[in-house]
């Protein structure tokens, strides 16, 4: 070994560099725990985040989630994680949490890729007021304003946003026109109080956030006290689905889906088992069209 790979071997043990360490390389950062994603995802000069192993979320309180404001792609390294998506496993127990993933804040574009997001928990009654006037109790993953995502081959399982929360694993609330695209995602077992047990999507301004779902899942999610068993399209949200699949989805009114004051179609979408306990079987339910 010559006196420079001694060097560099001497400075990376000095700095603590390791398997539970960011490695950057330019603007792209492969992380190994939980810290290494919150300095990844907060640093503006990083463009690109790479989960090298499934990682566990270990602090004691991450109600807010990660606050992300700028452009950033992250996205699971699927050979290094056993040929499957990588993990982020926000589940630490019943007792455990509030944990929310991620806050995407207006001006926030986030692509996510081969990743499996679960274990998101949210109460109406956890005190997010110290967090901002923009803060809800809603999404393992949160888009506000007019924040952009783009998921492809995500999994988004077991997370769970009670009393009267919206959106158990995506919660969309624009002001502005923006885009939201779903491809080849799994949306499983999620479940919200009140609104969207998978997903609510909705715009409290005077343009319209866009959703499109492609080739997507949607299995056993459920609201407990509301409306949309797998997704809510609320006030001024366009949501379009093509090639999805619905199935074991529940809710009082809309077992599926439902949509109030905004519009959806559907395309080539297979429906089955789906529960509404106060309107029958319906699988979609439309509102003030």
């Amino acid at each position: 070994m010559g006196w420079g790979c001694v060097c560099i071997a001497a400075l990376t043990l000095m700095l603590g560099l390791g398997p539970s360490s960011v490695l950057s390389q330019g603007t792209t950062s492969r992380v190994f725990s939980f810290e290494d994603l919150q300095l990844a995802v907060g640093d503006d000069n990083v463009r690109e985040v790479i989960l090298a192993q499934d990682i566990t979320v270990t602090t004691s309180n991450l109600a807010r989630g990660i606050e992300l404001r700028s452009t950033k792609t992250i996205r699971g390294d699927k050979a290094a994680c056993g040929n499957a998506p990588c993990e982020l496993n926000l589940d630490l127990g019943e007792d455990a949490g509030p944990w929310r993933l991620l806050h995407v804040h207006e001006g926030g574009d986030l692509t996510m890729r081969d990743l499996v997001v679960k274990g998101g928990v949210l109460n109406d009654m956890d005190d997010l007021s110290a967090s901002g006037p923009d803060e809800r109790q809603e999404g393992a993953i949160f888009l506000l304003g007019n924040a952009k995502g783009h998921f492809e081959d995500v999994i988004f399982e077991n997370n769970r946003v009670l009393g009267s929360a919206w959106g158990g694993a995506i919660a969309i609330n624009t002001n502005v026109e923006t885009t939201m695209t779903f491809i080849r995602c799994a949306f499983r077992s999620n479940l919200a109080g009140a609104k969207g047990g998978a997903v609510s999507i909705r715009s409290e301004g005077g343009e319209a956030v866009k959703a499109l779902f492609s080739h997507c899942t949607f299995t056993g999610n459920t609201v407990t006290g509301g409306e949309g068993g797998a997704v809510n399209v609320g006030y001024k949200g366009r949501a379009m689905f093509e090639h999805c699949l619905f199935s074991g989805n529940s809710a009082r009114n809309g077992a599926a889906v439902y949509v109030d004051v905004a519009q959806s179609k559907f395309w080539n979408c297979t429906w089955s088992n789906n529960v509404a306990s106060a309107v029958g079987g319906v699988d979609v339910m439309l509102v003030n069209q």
